[in-house]
């Protein structure tokens, strides 16, 4: 989940299409992750969950809270990823939205852990 979100942050799509399980892949993955990166910088990451994926498993799920901004605008998206060996390499194969992670309040904490509130952190602007 790391290196995916890690590629979606650098832009890194053939990445992103090799690593998606060869079931789920079409012809326009390519295209659209393009276009979906036009006004869009991830801005950070946090894995809350995850089940099995370890090194004799064949299939994990990931649950996570991936920040960004998106035209000047905070935003998140909140998910649980499933993920499947296919000829020994962990592929991506499809998520379900979860319930709204809420936005952390101007005197939380900032979730990217840098210890500041989140009006003085990636709240600021």
């Amino acid at each position: 989940m790391r290196s995916r979100y890690s590629a979606f942050a650098l832009r890194n799509f053939d990445y992103l299409v090799k690593t998606r399980h060869p079931s789920q892949r079409s012809l326009d993955d390519l295209m659209r992750l393009r276009r979906n990166a036009e006004t869009l910088r991830w801005t950070g990451l946090r894995i809350l969950d995850t089940v099995d994926g370890g090194p004799h498993d064949q299939t994990g799920v990931v649950e996570f809270v991936a920040f960004c901004d998106e035209s000047g605008q905070v935003g998140e998206l909140h998910e649980r990823s499933r993920f499947s060996r296919d000829a020994g390499r962990w592929c991506y194969l499809d998520a379900e939205p979860t319930t709204r992670h809420p936005k952390p309040g101007r005197r939380d904490r900032c979730w990217c852990g840098s210890g500041l509130k989140y009006r003085r952190c990636h709240g600021a602007g």
